[in-house]
């Protein structure tokens, strides 16, 4: 199985306990005690995805994170596995570009969803927007005196997805029987996707972190043939979400959805 991972954790015991899980399922992992080392791998071996502790010694798993995205080195996801979770921890995990998180003792099949998902998708991380808004949210959530620990975000709400999916046949169908004969889904039906299913995740900090799970299962539903044509837009994601088509079309993908939860 293709994809290396670099697994970063100070308790040795719990390296080697998701280091054999992973290897066991295929995976080449190089794992290391310490955010120093980490440094080497991401330099000399460039792994395709990161998981890291975040309470270390000398470099922090926030620090690293931060680290590679102030020198522009962070061309990979970066997932936090931690023991601690409350909300801060994931506010402070997005803010450093930290892009997913579980925490310690997670199911371990869990886990390799987690790591399969972002090894096949061509995001490279959580797009900037949805990044924001859960950060926002996850913010707020510390000012609620009987806000829930966050546990490991869970899997994708069904609801959500369908919600999103019937807003985006209704864009289809309004715009032309024609509209899924052509090669690819415009920007315009990019940008409207993203705007529905950023409002459909309002106040869900775990929806917001998986946007991209949404945003790539809604559109592999509604129609493989441009699934398969239009990931190779998801790795300029940001670039393509700041042109005047997309936020336009993002704007009635708000109002679509805003309507849709009145």
């Amino acid at each position: 199985m293709s994809g290396a991972i670099l697994l970063i954790d100070d308790e040795p015991m719990m390296g080697q306990l998701y280091h054999r899980a992973l290897s066991a399922r295929g995976y080449t992992l190089f794992t290391v005690t310490s955010g120093e080392d980490a440094f080497e791998i991401i330099h000399g071996e460039r792994p395709e995805l990161v998981i890291s502790d975040i309470m270390m010694p000398g470099i922090s798993g926030y620090e690293l994170c931060d680290k590679l995205v102030r020198a522009n080195e962070k061309r990979m996801p970066f997932l936090f596995l931690s023991a601690n979770d409350a909300f801060s921890t994931l506010c402070d995990g997005l803010t450093a570009g930290g892009d997913d998180f579980l925490v310690k003792g997670v199911d371990l099949n869990f886990l390799e969803d987690r790591v399969r998902f972002w090894l096949k998708t061509p995001f490279s991380g959580l797009p900037a927007e949805p990044r924001r808004a859960a950060i926002a949210e996850a913010a707020s959530a510390l000012e609620r005196i009987h806000a829930k620990p966050i546990e490991s975000l869970g899997a994708m709400r069904e609801d959500l997805k369908s919600a999103a999916l019937a807003l985006a046949h209704a864009a289809i169908f309004n715009a032309g029987a024609d509209y899924l004969a052509r090669s690819e889904p415009p920007v315009s039906f990019l940008g409207f996707l993203a705007g529905a299913i950023e409002t459909l995740a309002k106040g869900d900090v775990a929806a917001m972190v998986r946007f991209p799970d949404y945003y790539d299962a809604v559109l592999t539903t509604l129609a493989p043939a441009w699934a398969i044509k239009t990931r190779s837009l998801f790795t300029d994601y940001d670039a393509i979400a700041a042109t005047d088509l997309f936020r336009a079309a993002h704007r009635s993908g708000v109002a679509a959805a805003t309507q849709h939860r009145i």
